[in-house]
């Protein structure tokens, strides 16, 4: 358990990412595994590939930024690998890499949003305001809403008269 909380902590404190990609070497206790980006927490029964680790690490990093051919090279898979079938075979990965793209990039458009308080006539300040919307609310941090419902306090109802046992009123 030290060895995957000090995997966390060493890019904060030191940044030093080739020192600390040859620390982890791979995989390490928990199934913490780092990548380029950021950190994956993925189960140790894993059956993924060393080839598909590296294609889902390649895909959120700067130099594919989600283009999935370039990730796949980057990889080390073939330029006849169809992207289709990598994209079948990883979707559940793809789709939790993506969240977890996603939700690694919500500070920062939280932080863009009060940037444009601070400074609301900012150049391009109403696409900002759209673009951090967009992440927050795919992240699950979206606004809340309240509903109030009033009513007329003591109003009547008229309810039809009660039927006897026998079917008379």
């Amino acid at each position: 358990m030290e060895k995957a909380l000090l995997l966390i902590l060493c890019p904060t404190i030191s940044g030093s990412i080739r020192q600390l990609k040859r620390w982890a070497s791979g995989t390490v206790h928990f199934g913490a595994r780092f990548s380029i980006t950021g950190f994956a927490l993925m189960p140790e029964e894993s059956k993924l590939t060393n080839k598909q680790r590296l294609f889902l690490d390649a895909l959120t990093s700067e130099e594919a930024m989600g283009d999935l051919r370039t990730a796949m090279r980057l990889a080390g898979y073939s330029d006849n690998t169809k992207v289709a079938h990598t994209a079948k075979e990883l979707r559940d990965e793809i789709r939790e890499a993506t969240e977890t793209l996603l939700a690694m990039y919500a500070p920062k458009a939280a932080y863009a949003l009060i940037s444009v308080l601070d400074n609301p006539d900012a150049l391009n300040a109403r696409h900002v305001i759209s673009a951090a919307k967009e992440i927050l609310d795919r992240t699950g941090l979206v606004k809340k809403e309240r509903v109030e419902v009033t009513g007329n306090t003591g109003g009547i109802f008229i309810l039809p008269p009660k039927a006897s046992n026998n079917g008379e009123i």
